[in-house]
């Protein structure tokens, strides 16, 4: 993988608890992955301001469809049946990692 560090954005129901909990398994899958990245997190209602500044949006199928209208066509998004699986989430961001960022 090249070098560059990868922008995520978490996008969970209330920004809070869950985001937070996202944020830490996601740094924990990148850290296993040794994929140099940030993670921020953020609510459904404010992910619209953060979304420009990720390279990468990761939301639960539950949470898509309340961010789906301001996602441009061209960003890449994990959806999880369970974002708080971290089986789930490292199988779809290493995935993703491989199709959008490898060389």
């Amino acid at each position: 993988m090249k070098t560059r560090t990868i922008k995520f954005l978490a996008v969970c129901g209330n920004g809070l608890g869950s985001s937070l909990i996202v944020k830490m398994i996601l740094e924990g899958v990148l850290a296993d992955l040794n994929v140099r990245g940030i993670v921020e997190s953020t609510s459904v209602s404010q992910a619209a301001g953060m979304i420009p500044f990720a390279d990468v949006i990761i939301t639960s199928t539950a949470f898509f469809k309340g961010i789906e209208s301001v996602l441009p066509k061209e960003k890449p998004v994990i959806t999880c049946q369970n974002i708080l699986d971290k089986e789930e989430l490292t199988k779809r961001v290493q995935e993703l990692i491989k199709e959008k960022f490898s060389d």
